[in-house]
């Protein structure tokens, strides 16, 4: 039995270069020109966001894998429109299982964190138990708690992840969902600004201008490398 922090791994992110192809789709309905280089393609992103023309950005994609408590990814898959890829309970036969520490975990007083110790270790051995005795793995998995590590991966087109972190990063999410999300929002957003700059700045409640000026310099560094 093992405590693990939930974890973010990118296995495809959205880049700059990914904002000139957004730039030619949005200007082919309108047949206008361009140079289609990095900095007009990120001024172009940011008009149609602005505008709500979000249908544009669905061209391109991210996709990432997850570790984290099963919990968690229940109420990520609820998101239809992403593609999911999950750790199956059904077919995994765990010798040592792993679980999500919660964000509550480290403030318990020693007596409650000592008895949820030994409730996940018996959690445990009654799994190992069952399936010493003949059990499936999908019958054994029922005496699993929600925290149980799963690892998903998760992808979705960029107007997709921007309705995800909106949600779940946002602070009436559930804590534990909220921790990824913003996990995730990061990556996101340095790896692409001009696309995840206004989400960016509500989550962390700053100041959208001076986001964008972080954005612009953020880009100059990316373009630089």
């Amino acid at each position: 039995m093992e405590l693990i922090d939930p974890k973010v791994k990118a296995l495809r992110l959205i880049d700059l270069e990914d904002l000139v192809n957004l730039e030619i789709a949005g200007r082919t309905c309108y047949k206008s020109e361009s140079e289609y280089n990095i900095e007009t393609a990120a001024e172009f992103v940011r008009m149609i966001i602005k505008n709500g023309h979000h249908s544009v950005i669905e061209h391109v994609n991210a996709i990432v894998l997850i570790t984290t408590g099963r919990g968690v990814t229940h109420e990520l898959v609820r998101h239809r429109l992403a593609s999911f890829s999950q750790e199956s309970t059904r077919y995994v036969r765990y010798g040592d299982v792993q679980y999500c520490e919660p964000l509550w975990y480290k403030d318990m007083d020693r007596k409650l964190a000592a008895r949820m110790q030994r409730f996940l270790k018996e959690a445990q051995d009654l799994y190992s138990y069952m399936l010493g005795s003949g059990y499936r793995a999908e019958q054994a998995r029922e005496v699993l708690p929600t925290m149980t590590k799963a690892d998903i991966v998760t992808s979705a087109n960029a107007r997709e992840w921007r309705h995800i972190l909106h949600l779940r990063a946002g602070k009436r999410a559930h804590p534990e969902i909220r921790r990824v999300a913003k996990h995730i929002l990061e990556l996101f957003y340095q790896s692409c600004p001009p696309l995840f700059e206004d989400i960016y700045a509500i989550i962390h409640g700053k100041e959208f201008e001076k986001v964008r000026e972080h954005s612009n310099r953020l880009m100059g560094i990316i373009s630089n490398v």
